[in-house]
């Protein structure tokens, strides 16, 4: 991993940096927003992957699911990315000098693509009109999803108790 220390040096020396650096109450309470942000995406997910493996609403279209549990998602990850940006001006040196915050990008990046692909692939079907191989297909997809998702936050709570890798 190349290092990151020029970067941070140069974003810890911005002015909202050094503002947010200054407000004792902006990590804390961006923390938090970014939590229940983390929390309310979760869901959203879990509950679209559940349906996706058939564990629930297997007589509806995916659309309809989406359409339920998809909503908050766009907002979720608005409100992950604009608070994972104050985050990251609050404290660059935690974040960029950290080695899980760059698993954890990696990992946000490769979820939002296989979400939106597996969400896309199958939309408008129902599980019980699927082939039992595209069961299986979409049983697996549904459980990297999850396993892809739950390991961006535990990333992100591991960074706030590992000072460098």
């Amino acid at each position: 991993m190349p290092d990151m220390t020029a970067a941070a040096d140069w974003l810890a020396a911005t002015g909202p940096s050094i503002q947010l650096q200054a407000t004792t109450w902006s990590v804390p309470l961006t923390q938090t927003v970014h939590i229940l942000a983390i929390a309310a995406l979760l869901t959203c997910i879990a509950m679209l992957n559940a349906r996706l493996a058939g564990l629930i609403g297997r007589d509806e279209i995916l659309a309809d699911a989406v359409y339920r549990f998809g909503r908050p998602l766009p907002w979720a990850l608005a409100v992950l990315f604009a608070s994972g940006v104050i985050l990251v001006l609050a404290e660059p040196h935690r974040e960029f000098e950290n080695q899980l915050f760059w698993i954890k990008m990696a990992l946000v990046a490769a979820s939002a693509v296989l979400t939106f692909i597996g969400f896309r692939w199958v939309a408008g079907r129902r599980f019980d009109d699927l082939s039992r191989a595209e069961r299986g297909r979409l049983i697996v997809f549904a459980a990297v999803s999850t396993f892809l998702w739950l390991a961006i936050a535990v990333c992100g709570r591991w960074i706030a108790y590992v000072d460098v890798l």
